[in-house]
């Protein structure tokens, strides 16, 4: 009789660890939103902070260049996981509702610091460089 229990439990303890592991496909994709989420809020908070339009526009030009480095990434996510699909996994709806909170406040900042400086050639140069995020990310 021990030894039926014994056996039972190694199997329940068993399947209980092997079914809460995450899949590797959704531990890279939460590596992934993380870092997407990291950089949204890294430059909300540089233009949250900027004193004048050479460094707004600076801000947004890098912001621009680390998105068409995250696009890539994310194809490169794709490829490796044909099978995954980040907006609907549900074990990824918590990191998809930070990114949402993320591109708001990036999103106010923006709109905070258009307000203050769209008058200026040199920032509205670099808004217009928010089209390349767009081609990049029609590029397949």
């Amino acid at each position: 009789m021990k030894k039926i229990i014994i056996a039972v439990f190694v199997c329940c303890t068993v399947m209980i660890l092997c079914c809460n592991r995450e899949s590797p496909s959704a531990t890279d994709a939460k590596v992934f939103y993380k870092e997407m989420i990291s950089v949204t809020n890294e430059y909300a908070d540089k233009l949250n902070d900027v004193k004048d339009s050479k460094s707004a526009a600076s801000a947004i030009s890098e912001y621009v260049d680390a998105q068409k480095k995250l696009i890539k990434k994310g194809r490169a996510l794709k490829e490796k996981y044909p099978e995954l699909a980040l907006h609907d996994d549900p074990a990824l709806k918590e990191y998809e509702r930070s990114l949402e909170d993320s591109t708001k406040r990036l999103t106010v900042s923006i709109s905070s610091a258009m307000k203050k400086f769209k008058a200026v050639e040199e920032f509205s140069k670099a808004l217009q460089k928010f089209d390349e995020i767009e081609k990049e990310a029609e590029k397949e």
